[in-house]
């Protein structure tokens, strides 16, 4: 038997750390429960001033087991984030085109 567990955050009640929430993957990792993070609509990062530079430290110091899926509808974006030599996140992950319209994905 297969048992998927889904852990979301509803910003509209709580605000969150986003570094809190990654200390929480942490600790459910080493609890020996497998996680996947998805992380949708990531270019949406590329506006809010420092925000790029606390996703890439966070994502990086987390247990380099853990798959981290980026999806995105903006390409041009998140090209930017992930293309650019001069980019915090260049050279991060692999680039993946998916038959999905309107969906591209890096992990």
């Amino acid at each position: 038997m297969l048992l998927i567990s889904c852990l979301t955050f509803d910003t509209y009640l709580k605000i969150r750390s986003f570094t809190k929430i990654i200390d929480q993957l942490q600790n459910i990792y080493t609890s020996n429960i497998p996680i996947l993070l998805i992380l949708d609509e990531f270019q949406d990062i590329a506006g809010i001033k420092e925000a790029e530079a606390l996703f890439r430290n966070s994502l990086q110091n987390l247990n380099f087991k853990i798959p981290i899926v980026i999806l995105e509808s903006k390409q041009h974006l998140l090209t930017k984030i992930f293309a650019r030599p001069t980019a915090l996140f260049f050279n991060w992950g692999t680039h993946l085109n998916q038959d999905i319209p309107g969906c591209r994905f890096f992990i």
